[in-house]
């Protein structure tokens, strides 16, 4: 990506100093064409309605309308508004010229976030289908602009569709975007949202230039797993509790190349119903369809090819307690090991003499086996491990 394409949404918060070049050709060159003239008066040009394209960028700037006033070294903005795209915007403050330095504001009330995906590409990671209120900041000198922008929304439908294709239309609200553009690269500082019952913060740097060495950190917390797996068919109904994931997903410009690490656990609830369960039941010799448990997670890696590693991936339940790692490939094969902890409970409830299974919880107090699980995510296999300790 080459220097002009880079700076996009700079320029195109600056264009508005461009509207100097219909009253003073000097500054002109090739950088922009404006096509309704303006009206002007000794320094001062007042533009109507009009139009303005710009090289740097492929989206001209529309209904142009407000004044503008030459300044010892650079050129005034005093309330200057344009349309880009379907965002309607405001601009005041001085636009630096020659060696002079920015020092100007731009405004709106309603930029739509699409419009903010075609200017920032980084951000086509994920989608929201809300309007955001813009306060942006730039200052410096012409070579060297800082750019510090704020949005914020009410509310609006979330979409995840680079890691989650099903993580579809989530309702959010409490939306806030801070991003800073400066020396080529831009600063997601904080993309923060409510919901699910709980909180998200994305954050990254994105430098065109080195787009497969860009990372977006993605982290969770307090939310609603049963509300979470309902946008899932596999999963819905099936777990209860409260998440927390903490992960950074990197070159998540290109999805065939992306790859993301993390860590991601389930506290206080519900497991029922798994395929997997009922599976590891029958090798226990004792039914397992649901699970109260403490705690669910672990540390993953989704490497490039959509392979995904897991390490000590851990349930900690009163009766239960398991530990695994592995890996399930691309076509969702698995191959992992599994540790199991029974207590002397969940087996003692196999027995129907109630006198026998009595002296069975008392005499025995856990159950440790080792197995290995293969087959496939939709059909697991479980295999006592003849190999253990």
């Amino acid at each position: 990506m080459n220097m002009k394409n880079k700076k996009i949404f700079t320029e195109v918060l600056i264009a508005a100093a461009l509207l100097l070049s219909s009253s003073f050709p000097v500054f002109a060159s090739d950088t922009a064409e404006v096509k309704t003239a303006a009206a002007q008066t000794a320094s001062v040009s007042e533009f109507k309605d009009a139009v303005i394209n710009i090289a740097q960028i492929k989206f001209p700037l529309t209904s142009i309308n407000g004044k503008v006033k030459m300044l010892s070294g650079a050129t005034g903005l005093e309330k200057v508004t344009f349309k880009l795209l379907d965002s309607i915007f405001e601009a005041d403050g001085t636009v630096a010229r020659d060696s002079g330095e920015h020092n100007f504001r731009v405004a709106s009330s309603s930029v739509k976030f699409a419009d903010i995906q075609k200017l920032i590409p980084s951000l086509a990671a994920f989608d929201i289908k809300s309007d955001f209120k813009l306060d942006c900041e730039v200052k410096g000198p012409q070579a060297s602009p800082v750019l510090n922008a704020r949005l914020e929304s009410a509310g609006g439908d979330f979409s995840f569709p680079k890691l989650a294709g099903e993580l579809k239309g989530v309702n959010i609200s409490a939306i806030k975007l801070n991003v800073t553009y400066a020396a080529g690269k831009y600063d997601i500082q904080s993309l923060s949202f409510k919901a699910l019952d709980g909180s998200v913060n994305l954050r990254g740097i994105y430098d065109p230039d080195k787009t497969s060495e860009t990372a977006l950190e993605f982290q969770a917390d307090n939310i609603d797993a049963a509300k979470l797996a309902s946008y899932f068919e596999k999963y819905a109904g099936k777990i209860t509790g409260s998440l927390r994931t903490k992960f950074s997903v990197k070159n998540f410009m290109n999805e065939d190349d992306m790859s993301a690490a993390g860590n991601i656990n389930f506290q206080n609830g519900v497991l029922k119903d798994f395929d997997f369960l009922k599976k590891l039941g029958e090798k226990l010799k004792s039914p397992v369809e649901k699970i109260d448990y403490d705690f669910i997670g672990g540390d993953f890696d989704l490497a490039k090819g959509k392979k995904l590693d897991f390490k000590d991936f851990r349930v900690d339940s009163k009766i239960l307690k398991l530990k695994t790692s592995g890996a399930i490939g691309a076509d969702k094969k698995v191959a992992a090991k599994l540790f199991a902890q029974a207590e002397g409970a969940l087996l003692g409830n196999k027995i129907k003499n109630k006198k026998l299974a009595s002296i069975f919880k008392k005499a025995v107090s856990e159950v440790k086996l080792n197995f290995i699980v293969g087959g496939t995510v939709d059909d697991p296999k479980i295999e006592l491990d003849m190999g253990q300790r």
